[in-house]
Order: structure tokens, then C-alpha cells, then sequence
């Protein structure tokens, strides 16, 4: 009987053994199909992402557009104007004219008049003796009749002579006044057509720019509704997860990924923490902020890792607020790749320094927010201790530690460190991309554009050194169309407003023409300023950014020019355009500082090189910033990898440890 009730016990042991074991695998099964779901969802996103990087182009593009056509009609609404006014003055020099003429005509006739008559009195004295002048003279009383006579005659034939030549410079000046005003009249007429034309493109190009903001719309509400499906996948996990555990689940909350609505005050929270053994050994209600302190990394929904103090509090934007010194926040940036340490740590160093500048230059920029940046390129990219301990992460840390408290300065002032992935053989200063067509604007001294070339005849740049695959590219997929001829002269008209081909005929050949005056680059070559049409019966030359921003309007599919230093060439029937470069091109070129690390070139050198005018000067960073955790959803746990501490305004502490689970949940 004892043997029996034993192999009873035992029986019942391994049926609960193997059950629970049965169980686990259908939750970590269930828990894989969740999180499949949720890459399929993180990849959709990812596509709507671009979706939204592209409508987004597309609508600075066709607003570049409108302001160009806006501006064109302004000037036309000027010249218009000045035409008129230009009439006015004919008009009323025809009106001076006539009562010049008329004034001239009765004078004249009044004078040939008095002329004839004189002439006449000295044909009948002299009638009778035709040959004889004396017997003429002799006809007046006096000689001195004969004088006045003769003197009179004189004096009015050279009046009538006068009067003649005034007549007819009078009448030849009033033709041609006549014919400028005419001409003034027909330009009126085609700047009022030009003027209606430009409407009509005005109107059309922001019905396109309300088709593509709605299609920004969209795409925003479809992003909306991915982060929805990816915020109740994250809620299904942790609801798996949580499962196995008794009592409700305190991680099972709902809401977006990063961002959430803004509380009044600091909030209250229900804090649970849970063993390695799936036991709650603390649940309590607590008021915010509360915060998660440990020496050791803290992991976060097993994607993220991160040092320093993890804070969740109602009153920001973000459901997560990384606190922890500067230095450390530098090394979780993720702007450069690690792997550029092995033979280039000085570009490593020079983003650093960079990385540094930017963030202690804007250290105020979101404090309104409780936190200082925030995780994303809006600020600077942050992924916290996982960039140290990923593949040649060293390296990075390395950077860091040999460049603490380093920063780019000018006049002693630490200066916001602009930097993009590929200046493509020579950067541009700011008036150039933020201030363009601004007067009065005046390059920052310390972005004035700087050379990157290496080998200009053969467009080397130090971005070529890097591995740049953005110094000379034609940006399309492989199933965009070709321009041909006829899209080609489609997107030249939207950019003129008027048709090209009555300008130049069939188009024959471009010809980009850049900065320097040339087609060929140079070492001062840094962006294209000119494209020259040939046609069959004329040549025209329009501006590089009009064409450029009608190619992006224009041109089907994913072609775009990304660059304002670009090419074309011409082959098979197809216009190929080509960018150099990608990115803002401001400040530091991230693959032209790896290219110039390679070719043995110092961080010191580097950086003074992009930001020209500055010294590399040493401030305190003995003090922590605050990251707001953008990728962090509203679901979340934290799972200590040492001894941590949980803090808030209403409890002393909470202790947890390596292999527990934190969840923190507002109410």
C-alpha cells in the first residue's frame, strides 16, 4: 500500500512535471508567433516609415514648387506693372508730342505763309526787268526797303527751314513712340497669359500638394494604427509572459510606442516585483516620479540596455527617461559605426567630440519635457549600453574615454556640431541649405564650406576613402521608369512655366553646369548651379535648383535628386541624373571624416577642418543628462542584472535583483 501511495506520488510529480513543461512550451511557442507578428508589423512600419520619408520629400518639393511659381508671378505682377507705368509715360509723351506737332504745323504755315507773300511783292517788282537787278531795287522807295525786304525773306526762308526739320524729327519720333507703345501693349498682353498660365500651375501644384498631404495623412494614420497592432502585440507578450503568474497582470497595459499624453503632475504608479521563481515579492501603489537605480545595466523589455537610472513619470512625453552622466550617454550614441575603429578610431573620436558639443549645446532643448534630448535623430541616435557591448564596441568606448570632456569651441563658445553622412567632396555652409535666397544672410563662421576633395579630376572625395556609397549615385528602384525625351521636357516645362521647346526646339543635349563656371570638377566644386539646354534651334540656361525641384515633383516613381550637387548624362535614350552626396552636407561629413581618419589625419585635424575657425577645447562633464526613451512602448518591464533600488516620492525603496522582473504600470 505504501509502495503503491509512493508510485502514486511520483506519478502525480512527473504529470506535473511534464505538464507544466508542456505548458511553458506552449507559451514560448505562443510567445514566438507574437513576436514574429510583431517583426512582420515592425517591417511594415519600417516600409510606412520610407512611405512617409518620401511623401514627406515630395511635399517640400512641390512647396518649393509653389513658392517658385508664387515668386515668378510676383514678378510678373511687377513687370506688369512696370509696363503700365511705362505707358503712362509714352502716352503722355505721344500727347506732348501731338500739341508740339500741331503748334509746329501752325507755325509753319503761318510762316511759309508770310513767306510766300514777300516772295510774291518781289516777283511783281522785279516782273518786268527779270535780268536786271537794279531795276528791281529800284521798285522801293528806298534801299534800305530793298535791304529790309531781302533780310526778311532770308530770315523766314530759315525759319521754314528750321521749322521743317523740327516737323519731321517731330513726326519720326512719334512713329518710333508709337511703335514702343504697341510694343508695350503686345508685352502686356503675353505677361497677362504668362500671368494666367502661372495661376493655373499654382492651382494645379497645390491640388498636388493637397493630394500628397493627404497622402501624408494616411500613411500617418497607418503608422498610427501599425504602432496600435505593435503596442497590443507588446501587451499579448507581456500578457504571455505574465501568464504563468497569479493575479492580474502588471504589465498589461495599453497605449502607443514612445510617446504618450502629457500628465499635470508626476502620477501615480502600481509597482510589482517579481522573482526568478515567477513569485511577487513586492506590489505596491506608489506616487511618481518613480525610479529604477542600479550600479549595474538594467534591461528593458529584453531589447534594450541600459546604465544609469530609468525614471517613468506622468508629467513628460515618453513613458521612459534615461538619467545618467554625460560621458556614459556619449557612449551609447549609435551615429558611426564601431567597426570604423579597427583602422580609422580617430573619426570614431571626432564623433565624439561631436556627439559631446551637440549635446551639451542643447542641453536645455526639452527640459520642458523633464528631460534634456531625446533618443532619435531629432536629437542624436541613442542605444544605450548595447553599443558597447556589440561587435567592436570597444572601440567606440575607446573613442569616448580618450576624448572626455572635449568639445568643439569658437571664440571660447561651444558651437552646435552639425554633421551629415556624406558631403561627397565638399560641404556647404549654412545660408546655402537653411537660408537660401536670404540677402543678408551671413555664413557662421565655423560652417563655412570646406573642400573634401581628393582626386577632383576623377570625382574622388575623402567620403570615396570611407566607402561612401552615396558619392555618386542615381537614386531610383529598379522598377522606376526611365526619363526619356519626352518626360524630360515635360519636367523642364514645369520648372520654366513655359514650354522649352519653343525656346531651344527638340531638345539635344544637357550639360550641368556647377559653382565654378565648368562642367569639370574642381577642387572648389560644390554644388551645380546651371543646366544648359540645346536644342535644335537655340540654347537655353535654366537654374539647377528650378530643374531640380521639378524633377522631384515630376519624375515618376523614387526618382529624386538628393544632392544640390548633381550630374546628368545621357545613353540608350535614357537622361540619367546622378547625386553627390547625401544628407544636409553641413558641418562634418561622417564617411569624408572616416576616409580622412584612414588617410592617417588626426581627430584635432579633422575637426578643425569641418569646422573651420574652432578650437578642440576641454569642459567639465562631471554632471548626468536625461534622454527621453522614445522606442520604449507603454508595456514594459525592467529586469535588473544586480542589485537595484526602486524610488519614488511616496516609498523609501523597493529593493529587487539579478533574475527579477520590474514592472511599473501608471494609473
Amino acid at each position: 500500500m505504501k509502495k503503491n501511495f509512493y508510485c502514486i506520488i511520483r506519478f502525480l510529480l512527473v504529470f506535473t512535471f511534464t505538464m507544466s513543461c508542456l505548458t511553458t512550451f506552449t507559451k514560448a511557442d505562443e510567445l514566438d508567433d507574437v513576436n514574429k507578428q510583431k517583426d512582420q508589423k515592425e517591417s511594415e512600419k519600417d516600409q510606412k516609415e520610407d512611405d512617409l520619408f518620401d511623401v514627406n520629400y515630395s511635399i517640400t518639393s512641390t512647396s518649393e514648387a509653389i513658392s517658385l511659381v508664387s515668386t515668378r508671378i510676383a514678378d510678373i505682377e511687377k513687370d506688369v506693372s512696370d509696363a503700365k507705368e511705362e505707358e503712362k509715360a509714352i502716352r503722355q509723351e505721344i500727347e506732348s508730342l501731338e500739341t508740339e506737332l500741331s503748334g509746329t504745323s501752325n507755325q509753319y504755315e503761318k510762316d511759309y505763309l508770310e513767306y510766300s507773300s514777300i516772295v510774291s511783292d518781289i516777283y511783281k517788282a522785279s516782273s518786268e526787268n527779270k535780268n536786271d537787278f537794279l531795276y528791281v531795287l529800284m521798285d522801293f522807295d528806298t534801299l534800305e526797303d530793298a535791304v529790309y525786304y531781302s533780310e526778311i525773306q532770308t530770315s523766314l526762308y530759315e525759319s521754314l527751314t528750321s521749322l521743317g526739320q523740327k516737323l519731321r524729327d517731330i513726326q519720326d519720333k512719334k512713329v518710333q513712340v508709337d511703335a514702343d507703345y504697341k510694343k508695350i501693349e503686345e508685352t502686356e498682353d503675353e505677361l497677362a497669359l504668362l500671368q494666367i498660365d502661372l495661376g493655373v500651375q499654382r492651382s494645379q501644384l497645390q491640388i498636388l500638394l493637397n493630394s500628397q498631404s493627404a497622402a501624408r495623412t494616411q500613411v500617418l494614420n497607418e503608422l498610427k494604427e501599425l504602432d496600435s497592432e505593435i503596442a497590443s502585440l507588446d501587451a499579448e507578450a507581456q500578457r504571455i509572459i505574465a501568464s504563468k503568474y497569479p493575479g492580474d497582470n502588471p504589465g498589461g497595459g495599453g497605449g502607443g510606442v514612445g510617446v504618450k499624453p502629457v500628465g499635470s503632475e508626476a502620477g501615480y504608479f502600481l509597482v510589482t516585483v517579481k522573482d526568478a521563481g515567477n513569485n511577487i515579492k513586492v506590489e505596491r501603489y506608489v506616487q511618481g516620479p518613480v525610479k529604477v537605480n542600479s550600479v549595474s545595466p538594467l534591461g528593458v523589455n529584453g531589447m534594450y540596455i541600459f546604465k544609469g537610472t530609468l525614471e517613468a513619470r506622468a508629467d513628460t512625453d515618453v513613458y521612459l527617461i534615461n538619467e545618467l552622466p554625460v560621458e556614459q550617454y556619449i557612449k551609447g550614441l549609435g551615429e558611426m559605426p564601431s567597426s570604423w575603429g579597427i583602422n580609422g578610431l580617430e573619426a570614431l573620436k571626432v564623433q565624439a567630440v561631436a556627439g559631446r558639443s551637440y549635446a551639451i549645446k542643447n542641453f536645455n532643448k526639452r527640459v520642458h519635457m523633464n528631460y534634456n534630448l531625446v533618443d532619435s535623430v531629432s536629437d542624436q541616435y541613442y542605444i544605450g549600453y548595447s553599443k558597447e557591448t556589440s561587435s567592436y564596441g570597444a572601440y567606440w568606448a575607446q573613442a569616448v574615454d580618450q576624448t572626455v570632456g572635449k568639445v568643439a569651441t569658437y571664440n571660447g563658445n561651444i558651437i552646435p556640431t552639425y554633421y551629415s553622412s556624406s558631403a561627397a567632396g565638399h560641404t556647404l555652409d549654412n545660408c546655402e541649405v537653411w537660408h537660401v535666397g536670404e540677402n543678408n544672410c551671413t555664413p557662421l563662421p565655423y560652417t563655412v564650406s570646406v573642400s573634401d576633395w581628393t582626386d577632383p579630376a576623377n570625382g574622388k572625395s575623402y567620403d570615396t576613402v570611407g566607402g561612401s556609397q552615396y558619392t555618386y549615385k542615381n537614386w531610383r528602384y529598379s522598377n522606376d521608369p526611365p526619363i526619356t525625351e519626352s518626360l524630360l521636357e515635360d519636367i523642364i516645362n514645369y520648372g520654366l512655366g513655359s514650354s522649352i521647346s519653343d525656346k531651344v526646339g527638340t531638345i539635344t543635349s544637357l550639360q550641368h553646369v556647377y559653382n565654378t563656371g565648368g562642367s569639370t570638377i574642381t577642387n572648389n566644386t560644390k554644388r551645380t548651379t546651371k543646366l544648359i539646354i540645346t536644342g535644335t534651334t537655340g540654347t537655353y540656361t535654366m537654374n539647377a535648383d528650378n530643374f531640380r525641384i521639378a524633377y522631384n515633383v515630376k519624375a515618376p516613381g523614387h526618382l529624386a535628386i538628393w544632392s544640390k550637387l548633381w550630374d546628368v548624362t545621357y545613353a540608350s535614350g535614357q537622361w540619367k541624373f546622378y547625386s553627390r552626396g547625401y544628407g544636409h552636407k553641413v558641418g562634418m561629413s561622417q564617411y569624408g571624416a572616416y576616409g580622412r581618419a584612414l588617410s592617417g589625419q588626426s581627430f584635432e585635424q579633422i575637426l578643425t577642418h569641418y569646422y573651420q575657425n574652432t578650437s578642440v577645447s576641454t569642459v567639465n562633464t562631471n554632471y548626468n543628462i536625461r534622454i527621453g526613451l522614445t522606442k520604449v512602448p507603454s508595456a514594459f518591464y525592467i529586469q535588473p542584472t544586480g542589485n537595484t533600488t526602486i524610488t519614488s516620492s511616496s516609498d523609501t525603496s523597493i529593493s529587487a535583483e539579478n533574475g527579477d522582473v520590474i514592472f511599473i504600470v501608471e494609473q
